[in-house]
């Protein structure tokens, strides 16, 4: 019951926070930020895949919070719960933009492979010396393929042969 009685009251504490953020209140942010930030940076780690990029997205969320706290009804959610939502929702952008740098790079492998397949002779490494992977290096075909060397860097037991 008592701990019912403490939600409550930490909820009610956190929506006068976040109106009081509304307002542009610096001194109410600084305290939401204090009170709340512990929490947010779990939710947020769980999702991240590193703590330095934890961290951004987690300023990136009070950023949001800062610039949304005038849309916060308490009526349609806790103030935790609203507030976790835009953390997660930050983190998972976060990782989508991530993701996008991935894959620019993986364009940039693509052309060069295709390159290298279209002239082989002209290339070092797998493709001008006529080496094919077997098993487990399959993984690295493409590293090797690039002129990258024959090692599997995965650590796999397959072998290069002719």
């Amino acid at each position: 019951m008592a701990e019912k009685a403490d939600a409550d009251m930490r909820a009610r504490e956190f929506a006068a926070l976040l109106a009081d953020v509304a307002q542009r209140k610096e001194a109410a942010f600084r305290r939401l930020y204090d009170r709340s930030s512990a929490k947010l940076f779990a939710v947020i780690r769980r999702i991240t895949v590193s703590e330095a990029a934890a961290e951004e997205a987690l300023q990136e969320a009070f950023l949001r919070i800062w610039d949304h706290a005038d849309r916060f009804d308490p009526a349609l959610a806790s103030p935790m719960t609203w507030m976790t939502t835009i953390a997660r929702h930050t983190a998972i952008d976060s990782i989508r933009r991530g993701g996008e740098r991935i894959a620019s790079t993986a364009v940039a492998i693509d052309e060069l492979l295709a390159d290298r397949l279209a002239a082989p002779e002209a290339s070092s490494g797998a493709a001008s010396t006529g080496w094919r992977p077997t098993g487990a290096a399959w993984c690295c075909w493409p590293i090797a393929m690039a002129g990258a060397g024959r090692n599997c860097r995965a650590g796999s037991t397959g072998r290069w042969r002719r």
